[in-house]
């Protein structure tokens, strides 16, 4: 894969299209933010490197064993003992403002609601969104209780997500490499 550097001062654009936005860095597809209220929890998908290539999982797979690993998305185990991570709770757009489109960074202003499986409130979430033109997501989340006190409780499960598509994997072709350039061995199945 060849990645070529977007220019520091290009902007990055955002376009409402239904229930997507539609993320674009210098003129190039960098992802779409889904608040779908179909969905368990709004999402980034299709994010892009600037060559265009895929780099995030474009759906879950259905009937697969991880169907909420849907691109880059947050959410919690074991709140209030709901499993909102494994989609036993579901996180609700309620509002989304475009702010800064063509500048950088370009921002998403968003607010949620954690609802529980009968719909009852849980958390407000409060997030903003900064999209440089060099594609990093800074994400800046507040959440505060709902009608009664929340409880965190102990879990495996993280909190951000980024869910890569699967040639990246190392049991696939990826390869990692960390900041002292160590790498992991090459898979030669």
């Amino acid at each position: 894969m060849s990645i070529h550097a977007t220019p520091l001062h290009a902007g990055v654009d955002l376009e409402k299209q239904g229930e997507d936005i539609i993320v674009t860095v210098d003129g190039k597809p960098f992802g779409i933010y889904t608040v779908a209220q179909q969905l368990h929890h709004p999402y980034f998908r299709e994010i892009r490197a600037p060559d265009g290539t895929l780099l995030t999982r474009t759906i879950a797979s259905p009937g697969g064993d991880h169907p909420h690993h849907t691109g880059v998305w947050h959410a919690a185990d074991k709140i209030n003992d709901i499993k909102f991570w494994h989609l036993e709770g579901r996180i609700e757009n309620t509002s989304i403002q475009l702010l800064n489109s063509g500048k950088n960074p370009a921002i998403l202003r968003v607010e949620n609601r954690w609802l529980d499986p009968d719909d009852f409130l849980v958390l407000r979430e409060q997030t903003t969104i900064r999209i440089y033109s060099n594609r990093l997501l800074l994400y800046n989340i507040s959440l505060t209780a709902g009608n009664k006190d929340v409880n965190f409780g102990d879990t495996e499960e993280g909190f951000f997500a980024f869910r890569m598509v699967d040639s990246l994997s190392e049991e696939s072709t990826g390869k990692v490499i960390n900041a002292d350039g160590y790498t992991t061995p090459v898979n030669k199945d």
